[in-house]
């Protein structure tokens, strides 16, 4: 059965940003979504609440637990799905299609983080990933 993880109620600039960025983001915590190793994404719906206004696009990834990048828009590109044309308006839902979306994450636990690659300065928006879990043999 598909599990779906709901995360990223981000306002403004608040995003969180990937290791090497100007964000908090250095590994993650338990404040960070987790994804189990081996665990097959299936999708990655980005619901626009208020629209996302400045620079940039949205990029959404995953990281292993000491903050090196698995993908880091293996979930949602920025100068794709995520441009800020796709993501400016109250009530836009965007469909990830990073190259992450249908494969299977790895050996090792994944944690999403999302980040601008400008500067977005305002809006709301709800990440939901959905994955399946392998079973052990």
């Amino acid at each position: 059965m598909p599990r779906q993880l709901r995360l990223l109620e981000q306002s403004g600039g608040s995003e969180q940003s990937p290791p090497g960025g100007d964000g908090p983001f250095d590994k993650p915590s338990n404040l960070y979504a987790r994804i189990p190793a081996n665990a097959t994404i299936t999708s990655a719906e980005l619901y626009v609440q208020t629209g996302l206004t400045g620079g940039g696009g949205l990029a959404a990834g995953v990281y292993q637990d000491d903050g090196t990048a698995i993908d880091v828009d293996g979930l949602i590109v920025p100068g794709a799905e995520g441009a800020t044309a796709n993501i400016a308006a109250d009530g836009d839902v965007v469909s990830g299609a990073g190259a992450l979306v249908g494969a299977n994450v790895g050996a090792n636990d994944a944690f999403i983080a999302c980040f601008s690659d400008g500067a977005i300065t305002a809006g709301q928006a709800r990440l939901v990933v959905t994955y399946l879990k392998e079973r052990a043999a």
